[in-house]
């Protein structure tokens, strides 16, 4: 089996699965070599649908472009997806019939333009947090599909990726278990999150600190704060700490009426806990009682600010409006719109939000 020159270097590229940069491009080239496909992707969304990470081989550009932009939450094959159990095939050709897929919006509107009549779709992960599957494009249909996907060969392969795949999450999971024991001992709390927010894994003490105690939640899967300016700030400081080149970062979460403040520390997760280009992001929650308050006078000296405009920076950090400050330190509404104004000028800022995080690269 393994004189086959194409199934070796298929083989070949999934037994280095495991290494810290997964090389998914190999992968698909050779998925395509031994199945038979034009191009390939390999693809993992959240629970809600949203794309996670994308790679592709000998893929239009144009099309990646269009598919992103358009066509993911109308891709066919994610119905069918859903509940697949890991290692199993779809086919388009299979599941409809050409009266199906010619009053098809996706199927006339984009596979047809971009040369992909079949599609060829194998199940990796089916979780609660992500799911995810290698596809095949063809232009032409493959006669007796089902048969050549069940042949030896492309279960030998099937066979390595998983087996690749399952040691790449026995090692994630053996890190986050240490991990999690570690946070513990000093008595702290550690989730991983992606991008958006969305949790892939919590400890025993973020869950309870999440569920009971913080004013910092989980809703529908991703972290989430009632008050709408936290949860923007939340949102940048994601997207800040997972970009090309993002540093380490820390926030603030405020208190609400019910529930305590909490702070949080990101920094990028470790290569081999992804399982291919998704971001990820390790995040330290800290006890509400190892939060420290920020110092006025910290800020006065970083900024150059006069004690009230510090004193305004601090309630906004901490989630207060300019309504409620200006109430807590008995001066006008304006008052405090041209002590915000001051701010501005002096830090540099054109919004509330990037006031906060530059007060917190300093806190």
């Amino acid at each position: 089996m393994l004189e086959d020159p194409v199934l070796r270097r298929a083989l070949d590229a999934v037994h280095h699965l495991t290494d810290p940069e997964p090389p998914w491009l190999g992968v698909l080239e050779g998925a395509c070599g031994l199945i038979g496909g034009e191009s390939a992707t390999f693809i993992m969304v959240d629970a809600g649908g949203q794309m996670l990470a994308a790679q592709q081989w000998n893929v239009d550009p144009e099309a990646e472009r269009v598919y992103r932009e358009h066509y993911v939450q109308q891709d066919i094959i994610t119905p069918k997806a859903l509940g697949a159990a890991p290692g199993t095939w779809l086919d388009t050709a299979e599941f409809f019939s050409a009266g199906d897929l010619s009053g098809n919006a996706y199927y006339a509107d984009y596979m047809l333009r971009y040369g992909m009549r079949q599609m060829l779709s194998y199940q990796i992960e089916d979780g609660p947090h992500r799911r995810g599957g290698l596809t095949l494009q063809r232009s032409r249909p493959l006669q007796r599909t089902r048969s050549h996907l069940d042949s030896e060969r492309v279960r030998h392969f099937t066979h390595a990726l998983q087996s690749a795949l399952a040691r790449r999450r026995e090692y994630a999971e053996g890190w986050l278990a240490t991990a999690e024991a570690a946070f513990e001992a000093f008595g702290e709390a550690m989730l991983l999150v992606n991008a958006t927010g969305t949790v892939q894994h919590v400890s025993a003490h973020a869950a309870e600190l999440l569920s009971h105690r913080s004013a910092l939640r989980v809703h529908q899967g991703r972290l989430w704060h009632p008050a709408a300016r936290a949860r923007d700030a939340l949102a940048a400081t994601l997207a800040r700490a997972s970009a090309p080149g993002g540093a380490p970062t820390r926030l603030l979460m405020p208190a609400d009426r019910d529930s305590l403040a909490c702070g949080l520390q990101f920094t990028k997760a470790q290569a081999h806990l992804r399982v291919a280009n998704e971001p990820l992001l390790l995040v330290r929650l800290h006890l509400p009682d190892r939060v420290q308050p920020l110092d006025a006078e910290l800020l006065r000296g970083a900024f150059g600010l006069t004690p009230a405009e510090a004193r305004v920076l601090v309630a906004l950090v901490e989630g207060q409006t300019l309504k409620q400050h200006a109430a807590a330190q008995a001066v006008s509404i304006n008052t405090v719109r041209t002590q915000l104004a001051a701010l501005m000028d002096k830090m540099g800022c054109q919004r509330q939000i990037d006031l906060v995080r530059m007060a917190l690269s300093v806190a």
